[in-house]
């Protein structure tokens, strides 16, 4: 989350599904435990199990995705509603480097960031 209503993912999460597909966010850290317990709660009605784990948002994708294989615009995001994210969840979003801000550093002094880009989990990014 970059901000109260955006959620930033893959372009590769957001395409080649079947028309009509709809997306939805969570923020819970054991999301198939709860998706198995709304299941139990709603059975067969796939949309009340994931509004019960998550919000409901509008995907998109850039335009220029797909291009070469290390991709630079494999990137989406995902729109939600504020209201709805501000009564299921509190949180800070993630705070991002100004414009400019990375270039100044260099390849190497990225390795050291102490800071994991957002989505990485608990572990963070390591260099390899």
């Amino acid at each position: 989350m970059v901000d109260r209503d955006t959620f930033v993912t893959a372009g590769h999460c957001t395409t080649d599904w079947p028309s009509g597909v709809r997306f939805y966010v969570s923020r819970d850290q054991d999301v198939q435990s709860a998706l198995d317990t709304a299941a139990v709660a709603h059975p067969g009605d796939p949309s009340a199990v994931a509004s019960a784990v998550g919000v409901e948002g509008t995907a998109h994708t850039d335009s220029a995705y797909p291009g070469p294989s290390a991709d630079p615009h494999d990137i989406a995001v995902i729109q939600l509603p504020a209201a709805a994210v501000a009564a299921r969840w509190t949180f800070a979003p993630a705070t991002l480097p100004a414009a400019g801000d990375l270039d100044a550093l260099g390849p190497r002094q990225l390795n050291a960031n102490a800071r994991p880009p957002p989505g990485r989990g608990p572990d963070g990014w390591r260099a390899r």
